[in-house]
C-alpha cells in the first residue's frame, strides 16, 4: 500500500476515533464542511457533532468552534464543547426536519410569505439575547414536522447590542464588516429567485467597495 494511501487511513482512523469518544461506538458522517477544511459532521441517534481537525483553517469572518459555543451559551441552547489535544467539537441535540432549500422548490408563494414570517420571531429573539446570525440561507433554515422553524449553523454569528445584531441581520451592515446572508437576500431568494444571481452582483460589488 501506497504511503499515500497510509496516511489517509490514518487520518480516517482519526475522524472515527474521535467521533466514537464524544458520540458512543456507532456514529454516522454526515457532512463533509464545504466552508472550512478539516470539519466534519457526524450524529448519532439524537445528537450531532461538529469535528475540526487540528489542520483546521476557517476562511475569514467564520468563527472557530469555541466561539460558536459562546453564541449557543447566549441563546441558552444546550450543548458541549470539547477541546480534545486540538481537536475542537462542539455537540448539540440533532435537529430532525427538512431545510428550507429543500422545501423551496415546492412551495406556493403565498406559503413561501408564511415562511418568512415565521424566521422573524426567531431573528428577533436573537437579536434580543444580543446575537447576529448574519447567515440566513435557506440551508440554514430546517423546518420541523410539526411546521416550527430552527436557525441553524452559527459559524458565522457575533455577539453584538440588540440594535447592532439586528441591523446586522435585517440590512447586512455592522461595524464588523458586510454579513453573508441577511434577511433581504433570503426574501429576495424565495419570493424572486431570479433575483439571486443580481444580489450576488451587488454584495460582490459592495465588499470590493469596501475592502
Amino acid at each position: 500500500m501506497s504511503e499515500i494511501a497510509l496516511k489517509y487511513l490514518d487520518e480516517e482512523r482519526g475522524w472515527r476515533d474521535v467521533a466514537r469518544r464524544v458520540l458512543g461506538p456507532n456514529p454516522e458522517l454526515m457532512a463533509v464542511s464545504r466552508w472550512i477544511s478539516y470539519s466534519r459532521v457526524y450524529a448519532t441517534g439524537d445528537r450531532v457533532a461538529i469535528i475540526r481537525s487540528p489542520r483546521s483553517v476557517a476562511p475569514r469572518r467564520m468563527g472557530t468552534l469555541r466561539h460558536e459555543s459562546a453564541v449557543l451559551e447566549r441563546i441558552g441552547t444546550p450543548h458541549e464543547f470539547v477541546d480534545d489535544s486540538g481537536w475542537q467539537i462542539l455537540v448539540t441535540a440533532r435537529v430532525t426536519g427538512r431545510t428550507l432549500a429543500q422545501m423551496a422548490p415546492h412551495l406556493s408563494i403565498p406559503n413561501r410569505l408564511s415562511m418568512l414570517r415565521k424566521v422573524v420571531p426567531s431573528l428577533r429573539a436573537l437579536h434580543r439575547a444580543g446575537v447576529a446570525h448574519r447567515d440566513i440561507r435557506l440551508d440554514n433554515i430546517v423546518v420541523e414536522g410539526n411546521g416550527t422553524i430552527r436557525l441553524i449553523d452559527f459559524d458565522r454569528a457575533i455577539l453584538a447590542p440588540p440594535l447592532e445584531a439586528a441591523i446586522s441581520d435585517w440590512i447586512g451592515v455592522s461595524r464588523r464588516g458586510l454579513s453573508w446572508y441577511p434577511f433581504w437576500k433570503l426574501a429576495a431568494y424565495l419570493l424572486a429567485p431570479k433575483s439571486e444571481t443580481l444580489a450576488r452582483r451587488v454584495t460582490g460589488k459592495t465588499r470590493r467597495l469596501l475592502t
